[in-house]
This record gives C-alpha cells, structure tokens and sequence, in this order.
C-alpha cells in the first residue's frame, strides 16, 4: 500500500470517530429524562437520576388525607424547593430522599404538620419528582412484608 493511500485511510479512520464524539457530547450535555426507583422499607428511600433539577418530590395514595380537590387530597408527603423553580437542587445530587427526610433548602408542604405517615401495606402508591430542565420522573409501588415493591408503570 502507498503512502498516499495510507494517509486516507488514516484521515478517513479519523473522520470516522468525529460523529460518535458529537454524539457523547450530545448525551452528556443533554436533556436526560427523570428516572425514580424505590427501595427500602416502610420508609423507602426514592433514587433519583436524570440531568433536571426538583421542583417537587410528591407522595400520593389511595385514602383521602385532607379536603382538597385533585393529588392533594391524596397526598402523604411532599417537598418543595424554598426558592422555587430557580433555585431548586440537581436531582443526582439530592438522591438518595429518605420518605418523610426534608432535604435541605427543602420544606414540607403536606402533610400540614408533623411527620408523613406510615404507608399501609399493600395499598398503591406513587411518588412524582417534578423536575426542571428535563422530563418528570414517576414510579407506583406498594409496601409488601415491610419492604417497597416496585410496580412497573
């Protein structure tokens, strides 16, 4: 093979890496959607992932917890960022959230007072991570023999 020849190659070989970069690029600077699981106990911890930031961590069930009309008659435990959308934390850093755990620059909007209740075992639920900068994150589950049961949505 000529020299010539073996500097096309190369140059071609080379031109080659340049889209699969873009693309790393892409994904790592990108929009990554909001992915919630669920483990633990009757106190599950919700891990978070994706590149938004969260407004809001929300927790509703089935039994009626106060007289509001839609998800907030439901709801168990929600948090809410202090300073708002602005200011809100990056979900990867926040994750691990401990149920009924205020992270900090975080506060409680429900319940009311006092601490979130215990969930009952084998009622659904659903936690919502309303995020910022990228697509909300929900997951159902139930809590079975002491432990959080994922449910696929």
């Amino acid at each position: 093979m000529s020299e010539s020849s073996k500097n096309i190659l190369k140059f071609f070989s080379a031109l080659a890496v340049v889209p699969l970069l873009i693309l790393g690029f892409l994904y790592l600077g990108g929009e990554r959607n909001t992915r919630l699981t669920v483990k633990g106990s009757n106190l599950p911890q919700f891990e978070m992932s994706g590149s938004g930031t969260l407004r809001v961590l929300r927790i509703t069930g089935q039994k009626k917890q106060r007289e509001a009309i839609g998800p907030d008659s439901v709801t168990c435990w929600m948090i809410e960022s202090e300073n708002g959308y602005t200011q809100a934390g990056a979900i990867e850093l926040l994750s691990p959230i401990t149920y009924g755990k205020i992270p900090q620059t975080y506060v409680q909007k429900y319940p009311e007072q006092g601490e979130a209740p215990l969930f009952v075992e084998g009622q659904i639920y659903t936690v919502f991570a309303e995020a910022m900068g990228a697509k909300h994150g929900t997951k159902r589950f139930f809590i079975q023999d002491g432990k959080a049961v994922e449910m696929s949505n």
